[in-house]
């Protein structure tokens, strides 16, 4: 999900064989550096195509709100990116934003910080669906809505699970947590009419 400077698909032959667009920086301060080169990132397949606006309107609705950032494969990143820069995600309409836990204006200064969601999908040989979200080859590898996770491999290659705050103090569904204290409230209500 670092896709600020890719305003197009990034159509490529093979995973990994083009370099990310934009002016290389460092990871840690983001000072542009002419030193450096821009990481190698997955691409789009050829073939992909943009989703339908009913379809992509339906997972962004599901994307929609606030999720906890857990990076994963964290032996392979190292001390890398955006998992270690940001703890939340905020998500409206076709727009997220990443934020830095008790550094509440870090986000404003970081320009990876705001992006936009790009959906497309690919049908793969054995006929399965990937979805990528952005046009540099980030890409969704599990979307639990109802259980409330998303997991996301970025065009670099690092995994990154996002996470309702529900599931992660692990409670219900907040639908679930609705019909349990309906189910409560009339309980008492019935317990109080016998009463009388």
């Amino acid at each position: 999900l670092d896709n600020m400077f890719a305003k197009e698909p990034m159509y490529a032959d093979r995973p990994f064989s083009k370099r990310s667009p934009g002016i290389p920086c460092c990871f840690y301060c983001m000072v542009p550096c002419f030193l450096c080169t821009t990481p190698m990132v997955r691409g789009i397949p050829k073939g992909a195509q943009k989703m339908e606006a009913g379809e992509a309107q339906e997972v962004l609705n599901k994307l929609s709100g606030h999720w906890k950032v857990l990076p994963l494969d964290a032996a392979k990143r190292g001390r890398s990116v955006k998992a270690d820069l940001y703890c939340f995600l905020d998500v409206n309409g076709d727009s997220m934003v990443f934020k830095a836990d008790r550094r509440p204006k870090y986000s404003d200064t970081i320009p990876f910080a705001k992006e936009q969601i790009q959906l497309m999908k690919y049908t793969e040989a054995d006929g399965s669906t990937t979805i990528f979200c952005d046009y540099m080859g980030s890409k969704f590898l599990k979307l639990d809505f109802d259980g409330g996770e998303v997991e996301i491999e970025d065009a670099l290659g690092y995994g990154v699970l996002l996470q309702r705050a529900w599931k992660r103090n692990g409670l219900p569904p907040p639908t679930q947590q609705a019909m349990q204290a309906s189910i409560i409230q009339a309980a008492v209500m019935g317990q109080g009419e016998a009463a009388a």
